[in-house]
């Protein structure tokens, strides 16, 4: 009897803690959300793989206790004018959701692609990839306050997308895993500039 009262305390306490840590998370989600629609813009121009490195630099301690090989192939010269700290937290979004995804080791491939249309970063993983209804809700729509299969991060990236006139989209990858890529057009870039 007295082990079965330990155990509903246990139970009690980590569901209370659990519940505790959703609370603040969400708060901080709607904390960045709020910062994100009522900021202007600091638009700058900067090298795009300078801020990929910052983020890796950062989540270092959990790739390494995750075992998780990075692999960065974002070309030296690769400007964007943005607002840096906004697509530095885009960035930082997408690494850690693969993290999270990957918790006993993977690979972590971020690429990113200059097209006449802007520019394409990929966040790609060998996680366990999306099924159907997740690849249909993987993209939160702002507008209608969802936070698809990734949670709340997801959120974060979409309204910096969306802030920049671009999308974010996810799909799986042939070999295993799953991709996200967020799109910045250059029709915003060169209004901004």
């Amino acid at each position: 009897m007295a082990e079965q009262r330990v155990f509903l305390s246990c139970r009690l306490f980590v569901s209370k803690s659990l519940e505790a840590g959703l609370s603040a998370l969400n708060t901080t989600v709607n904390d960045v959300l709020k910062f994100i629609s009522h900021s202007s813009p600091r638009w700058q121009t900067f090298l795009v793989g300078d801020v990929v490195d910052e983020v890796c630099q950062s989540l270092e301690q959990p790739l390494e206790e995750h075992c998780i090989d990075l692999d960065v192939d974002v070309p030296p010269n690769t400007l964007l004018t943005a607002d840096r700290d906004m697509f530095r937290q885009a960035v930082w979004s997408l690494v850690q959701n693969s993290i999270d995804v990957m918790p006993h080791g993977g690979e972590l491939v971020i690429t990113s692609y200059e097209s006449p249309i802007g520019l394409e970063l990929e966040v790609a993983d060998s996680g366990p990839g999306l099924s159907e209804q997740e690849l249909q809700h993987a993209i939160p729509s702002s507008s209608a306050g969802n936070q698809g299969s990734f949670g709340p991060g997801l959120v974060v990236v979409q309204q910096i997308a969306e802030f920049h006139g671009g999308s974010v989209t996810a799909m799986n990858c042939p070999e295993g895993g799953a991709a996200l890529t967020i799109k910045i057009p250059r029709r915003a870039m060169e209004a901004a500039a």
